[in-house]
């Protein structure tokens, strides 16, 4: 799936990197507590039942590859660390991901394990949240890119896949989307009451009408092109809890959410979980688990 790293990757890696950065500044991750404490820029801190215009988050993601028995196979990646941040916007919300830990993997050579030497080094992507390609800097600040052609649609197609509702960034020169339209992830991470309504909507609207229940959970489910998506949801909050995506009929993928309830009601993200069938019929599988700590709420005086 999704490769890691920035220290080690070679010139043909680094282009892959770029399109797995564009995936996680869309993947949803949260925090399983947060911290009032002081900030670099020392913006107010709130919590997240509070106005607020900005919320950062530690993410650590980790993968593993799996045989059909749950044994691991293959080489074992150390997990990554990134710091994730983002800030309403006229246009949205603007995102900012930075890699916290470049660790040099170890492989088995005819003379013994050996890390990888340094490569160019990506530790930085920006997303203004308008439809706009995202930008990539070195650990120097300075600009890396742009992508090119191919990686573009590489990007486009892990983004679609990731999430069919989020518009695909582009080169091509736009006009500022009206309202929030990147408020997507927020919005997953921070489920607010006020809009358990507009989720069974949406879920309505991608996916039909509720289909019964699976325990105390509401079951939804499509069928479209051979592919059916069951998501079920938290009947209280209409937060998911799974989503299972099965091929003719074969389970393909299962996605596991946890949440943290504040005090105040909001529910947060705490936890995701994606198990995918690899392809073949070996029956392996990719494991990637998503674990948000350290989340943060702030206001710095509104959309600038």
């Amino acid at each position: 799936m999704r490769q890691r790293g920035f220290g080690f990757l070679s010139k043909g890696h680094t282009a892959g990197l770029l399109a797995i950065m564009c995936a996680l500044i869309a993947y949803v991750g949260a925090a399983s507590g947060q911290r009032r404490g002081g900030s670099a820029d020392n913006a107010a801190q709130v919590g997240p039942a509070d106005a607020w215009d900005t919320v950062s988050m530690d993410l650590t993601i980790a993968h593993a590859t799996l045989a059909e028995n749950g044994t691991p196979t293959g080489p074992q990646v150390p997990a990554s660390h990134y710091h994730k941040q983002g800030t309403r916007t006229a246009s949205g919300w603007r995102t900012v991901l930075t890699m916290a830990a470049r660790d040099r993997p170890v492989v088995d050579t005819p003379a013994g394990p050996r890390q990888l030497p340094p490569g160019p080094r990506i530790s930085r992507m920006e997303d203004d949240g308008d439809g706009s390609f995202p930008r990539f800097y070195d650990e120097h600040g300075k600009a890396v890119g742009p992508p090119s052609a191919d990686l573009q649609q590489r990007v486009a197609d892990l983004l679609r896949k990731r999430n069919p509702e989020r518009s695909v960034p582009s080169f091509e020169p736009k006009r500022p989307a009206s309202g929030l339209a990147s408020a997507h992830w927020v919005e997953n991470l921070v489920l607010t009451p006020s809009r358990r309504s507009a989720r069974f909507e949406d879920l309505d609207r991608a996916l039909g009408a509720a289909k019964g229940r699976v325990g105390r959970l509401t079951r939804y489910a499509l069928t479209k092109d051979g592919t059916t998506n069951e998501t079920l949801v938290d009947p209280d909050s209409g937060a998911p809890v799974e989503i299972n995506i099965a091929n003719g009929g074969r389970l393909v993928s299962h996605t596991g959410y946890s949440y943290s309830a504040d005090p105040s009601g909001v529910i947060l993200q705490t936890h995701i979980r994606q198990e995918q069938v690899a392809s073949g019929a070996s029956g392996t599988h990719v494991v990637t688990d998503v674990q948000t700590d350290n989340i943060r709420f702030s206001k710095r005086g509104g959309a600038r």
